[in-house]
C-alpha cells in the first residue's frame, strides 16, 4: 500500500515545478565568490529559493564581511536564517566552515581553487565537514568549467527513477550523463529544480529517518510524475535510459 509520502509525490513535484520563477530570481543572484557560492548552496537545500537568496542578503547585511559571519556565535548565525529545514544544521556548516577557510588560508578566501587541478579541489573541498557532493561539483563546474552535473544522493535517485542515468553507472557517469543530456544554459535551473524536489520530498517524510531503500521505493512507485517533470529540462531528442535500453532489447529480437 503507497504511504501518505509516496501519494504526495504528483503534488511535490507540481510544487517545484510552481516554483521555476523563484529559482530564476535565485539563479540570477548566484555569487561570483567561491565561498559564498558554497554558502549560498548549502542555503537552498533546507529553504525555498526566495528564503534562501533572503538569508543570503541577510547575512551580507547584518555583518560586515565573511570573517566576522566567522567569528559569530551560531545562534547569531542562525537569526539571520529565515524558517526552513535544519536551520541549525546549516548555521553550523556556515561557522564550521568559514573556520576551516580560515584556518587553512588565514583568511576568507577560496579563490586559490581556480588555480589547483581537480583532484586538488576535490581533496580540499572534502575537508568541509557536511559538505554535499552536489556543492562539490558545483565549483568544480562553475570555476574549473568541468563537464559534470551536480548530484546529491537523492539526485542521484532521482534521476535514475526517471530512467535518465542507468542504475548500475558510478555516481560520477550518472553526473557526466546528465551534464550531457542538458544544455549549459539548463544545468543550473535543472539542478536547482532537484534541490526544490528533493527538499519537499524530505519535508513531506516529517522526522522520519528514511533509508535509502525507502527513499527509492517512494521514488520508484513514482517514476511517472518523475519522467514527466525531467524531461522538461533535456535537449529534445534525448531519450531516457529505459526508453533507449527497450529499444536496443526490441532491435536484438528483431534481428533474431
Amino acid at each position: 500500500m503507497p504511504t501518505k509520502s509516496a501519494n504526495q509525490i504528483p503534488q511535490i513535484v507540481k510544487k517545484a515545478l510552481d516554483a521555476q520563477k523563484e529559482r530564476e530570481r535565485s539563479i540570477e543572484a548566484y555569487p561570483e565568490l567561491v565561498v559564498e557560492t558554497i554558502i549560498f548552496h548549502r542555503l537552498h537545500f533546507g529553504m525555498t529559493p526566495t528564503n534562501a537568496l533572503k538569508s543570503f542578503h541577510l547575512l551580507l547585511k547584518e555583518f560586515v564581511d565573511w570573517n566576522e559571519i566567522r567569528v559569530s556565535t551560531i545562534q547569531e548565525i542562525r537569526d539571520q536564517l529565515k524558517s526552513g529545514l535544519n536551520s541549525l544544521d546549516t548555521a553550523v556548516f556556515i561557522k564550521d566552515f568559514l573556520e576551516l577557510v580560515h584556518r587553512v588560508r588565514q583568511c576568507v578566501d577560496l579563490e586559490f581553487l581556480s588555480e589547483l587541478n581537480l583532484t586538488e579541489v576535490r581533496r580540499f573541498l572534502k575537508q568541509v565537514r557536511g559538505i554535499d557532493h552536489s556543492t562539490i561539483d558545483l565549483v568544480l563546474y562553475k570555476y574549473k568549467e568541468h563537464p559534470v552535473f551536480p548530484l546529491s544522493a537523492m539526485m542521484e535517485s532521482i534521476v535514475q527513477h526517471a530512467g535518465l542515468v542507468k542504475a548500475e553507472d558510478t555516481r560520477d557517469r550518472k553526473a557526466k550523463t546528465i551534464h550531457e543530456l542538458v544544455d549549459t544554459s539548463t544545468v543550473l535551473p535543472f539542478h536547482h529544480f532537484l534541490i526544490d524536489l528533493e527538499r519537499e520530498i524530505s519535508a513531506s517524510l516529517g522526522d522520519d529517518m528514511p533509508t535509502s531503500d525507502q527513499i527509492s521505493d517512494l521514488l520508484k512507485a513514482n517514476k511517472a510524475a518523475l519522467r514527466s517533470a525531467c524531461s522538461g529540462f533535456v535537449k529534445k531528442g534525448k531519450g531516457s535510459s529505459d526508453a533507449k535500453a527497450k529499444t536496443t532489447t526490441k532491435k536484438a529480437k528483431t534481428r533474431n
